[in-house]
């Protein structure tokens, strides 16, 4: 018996081709009449039990015939879907008795972002079940597409015989893995397959008789190769191996081979545990074949949440020699490292109280640098309240510094401070009194104490005004702060130190970082920032600030090496902030004291970010410490190009401290970068020079360097 349906049009199909280079998009559009198809007549099927929870099946065609009532043989841009599911075909059979339907003729099989295009297809609706012989396959959220002799998709589990897969553009297969046997489980997230060869460029490259991948979630397994070549370590080759050992722990082993130095084992194990979460890292090369001694390398880092406001942490770090950075290091950081700190701390933080409970001591790797002071322990804590506009704060601190036996000292200190506060939209008016007490037990057994106060009053007005394109402020503000002589020259100075010269820094109480030298003083600072805020742009187009600081009393006390100032005497600092247009930017900064014959700090600094490119040209100055030129400049020559270099240069020991050059090549299939890198190592300025080559083959694996991780990304980043 035959029962035609009315046939309005004929259905315009889409393109295989298409389809499969935009499976995502195509699937959505399936139903768009304007993309894919004209209307035709839909046919709604319930299902035999209304209360499944199977969703209906419709079926679209041109023409159809049905037999014994159950069986339904369409023809001409046949459609059945169900729910996220489609089958489309020249030619389909649906048995409504067994709910299966088989396809035949420009077969299309859509499934929640899964595009299958074949000869020849089956699919049950009871079991989920779909079969296509001689397939074509597109992942549309990874763009990923192959082929099959064989797919068979039951659950969301995906099985294929005679299968490749890529990401690269149709017609550029420029690499292809290929498997006799590959399983997907959807709900295990893993994958498996059998006799699995990876060709570049039409080239065999590595052939596999069987492996296991994740699809999502970590999974143990070989990770791709690290490679390198540097003149401290050769050739540089690790295949790392990753151990997926629970959700919350895992671990990556890396057998390193290096040519000059021989073979060396490092491993990581990480945690993360609702309270606690670590990393455990260590190195160790039995015998290095060029200073002939065995090396290593151990760390662990550690957090522990103890309570809402309780929390410690743990840092240990040591290596078996000095020189361990300089020739095993892969960059500069890790070379010209100084020390290893080692710490332990307790914290204990509440919206009034803050209590640090810390025992700390380094390992020197620097010969020619002094052993800093061990704490042993060290106990701080601050209090904090208010009433009204009054602001009381109180910081204690006890410390056992601790070198040898011969050289420690113990240190309390408490240092009370009570401010007024009057501030609002229009200025503010903040006078301020600290009193430290401070006590040292030194280990002749004498006892030392010492009491100053200081006061201090700070206090500024704002200005602003506006035009039709912008916001100008005027910002004036004075700052004065009193602090009486006390002779300390008797006290140790473990920690005291001369804190960075900025604008930030004159408006500070203190002259000193550290609590064993407070610097007498009388000093008044009279600042003036102005700020040029553009509403189109949303950016303060320019921002100047300048300060003059006068001392009205002779300066004293000093720490070694370092002269008295006298009263009348004065410093200035400038700085200027702009962005000119949208893609330059400047900033220069200066500091003078003004006893000194040159600036004690300096900085300027001209930045372009364009759409295609990037430059920075900076210059940097500390009196006394270091002068250093920057530059450094990324180019995208085009949308798959882009080239970059960096060069740092030390003016006051004229070498190159550090040049990197770098080309990268990246497409939708495949991308290559090329970075030369060549840093000074030591004082003496040995250098070291490394190549690194990073290789990633896209929606598959990357092989990279030791050397470029994290400086591809830095130096080819817009």
């Amino acid at each position: 018996m035959s029962a035609p349906w009315t046939h309005v049009t004929q259905r315009l199909r889409a393109p295989a081709l298409a389809c499969l280079l935009l499976a995502s998009t195509c699937a959505a559009q399936a139903e768009d009449t304007a993309v894919c198809s004209n209307s035709s007549q839909t046919v709604v099927i319930p299902r035999a039990d209304p209360n499944a929870p199977q969703q209906d099946i419709h079926i679209a065609a041109g023409r159809s015939t049905t037999e014994h009532g159950t069986l339904y043989i369409l023809d001409d841009n046949v459609k059945l879907d169900q729910g996220s599911r489609a089958l489309y075909a020249d030619h389909m059979t649906y048995d409504k008795q067994l709910d299966r339907a088989e396809a035949d003729g420009h077969v299309r099989y859509e499934q929640e972002g899964v595009v299958l295009q074949g000869n020849h297809a089956n699919l049950n609706l009871v079991t989920n079940r779909a079969q296509v012989d001689d397939a074509q396959y597109v992942l549309g959220t990874q763009q990923a597409r192959g082929t099959a002799d064989h797919i068979d998709i039951a659950n969301g589990n995906v099985t294929l015989e005679g299968a490749t897969y890529t990401t690269c553009r149709p017609g550029q297969d420029h690499w292809l893995l290929s498997a006799s046997h590959l399983h997907v489980d959807n709900e295990t997230h893993t994958g498996t397959a059998q006799n699995v060869s990876l060709e570049i460029f039409s080239i065999p490259m590595l052939y596999f008789p069987y492996i296991n991948f994740s699809l999502g979630p970590r999974k143990s397994g070989i990770l791709p190769p690290l490679f390198a070549n540097s003149s401290q370590t050769g050739l540089d080759i690790a295949l790392p191996y990753y151990w997926n050992i629970a959700p919350d722990r895992d671990a990556t082993l890396i057998p390193r081979y290096m040519s000059t130095r021989g073979a060396q084992f490092n491993g990581e194990f990480r945690y993360l545990n609702p309270e606690n979460r670590g990393l455990l890292y260590a190195e160790w090369l039995p015998k290095d074949r060029v200073t002939e001694a065995q090396r290593s390398l151990i760390s662990w880092q550690h957090k522990q949440q103890l309570t809402a406001y309780a929390e410690g942490d743990l840092l240990f770090a040591n290596v078996g020699d000095r020189t361990y950075f300089r020739d095993l290091g892969s960059n500069l950081n890790t070379a010209s490292q100084s020390y290893l700190d080692r710490n332990a701390r307790l914290r204990y933080n509440s919206e009034r109280l803050t209590l640090t409970a810390t025992a700390q001591n380094f390992q020197v790797l620097d010969r020619d640098l002094p052993v800093p002071y061990q704490r042993l322990p060290q106990l701080t804590g601050a209090w904090r309240g208010a009433w009204n506009r009054a602001q009381l704060e109180t910081a204690a601190d006890y410390v056992h510094f601790y070198r040898s036996r011969l050289d420690r000292v113990q240190r309390a200190h408490v240092a009370p401070r009570l401010a007024l506060n009057w501030r609002n939209e229009s200025g503010f008016f903040i006078p301020s009194t600290t009193l430290r007490a401070t006590r040292y037990h030194l280990m002749t057994g004498d006892d030392l104490t010492r009491i100053i106060p200081t006061g201090a009053l700070s206090t500024g007005l704002f200005f602003d005004r506006n035009d039709a394109t912008r916001r100008h402020t005027l910002e004036p503000q004075l700052f004065y702060t009193y602090t009486p002589y006390h002779n300390q020259s008797d006290l140790p100075s473990v920690e005291s130190a001369i804190p960075e010269a900025s604008l930030a820094q004159l408006l500070r109480e203190d002259r000193y970082s550290g609590i064993d030298r407070i610097g007498d003083q009388q000093r008044l600072v009279t600042a003036l920032t102005y700020r040029n805020f553009l509403r189109q742009r949303g950016v303060e187009e320019w921002v100047a600030s300048g300060a003059l600081l006068t001392r009205l009393s002779d300066e004293r006390v000093v720490l070694p090496g370092q002269a008295t100032a006298p009263a009348g005497s004065y410093d200035a600092f400038a700085s200027l902030d702009t962005h000119i247009g949208a893609a330059w930017s400047t900033h220069a900064d200066i500091y003078w004291a003004m006893q000194g014959q040159r600036p004690a700090k300096g900085a300027a600094l001209l930045k372009y970010v364009g759409e295609s490119e990037r430059g920075e040209l900076s210059y940097r100055y500390r009196s006394g410490q270091w002068e250093l030129i920057q530059a450094s400049v990324s180019w995208r020559a085009q949308a798959r190009w882009r080239v970059a270099g960096r060069a740092n240069y030390s003016l006051d020991t004229q070498r190159m401290v550090e040049t990197v050059a770098g080309v990268e090549y990246s497409d939708c299939c495949w991308g290559v970068a090329l970075i030369l890198r060549r840093y000074v190592t030591d004082v003496f300025g040995t250098a070291n020079t490394a190549i690194g080559l990073q290789f990633e083959l896209k929606g598959l694996s990357s092989v990279g360097s030791r050397l470029d991780q994290g400086l591809a990304r830095d130096l080819f980043t817009f």
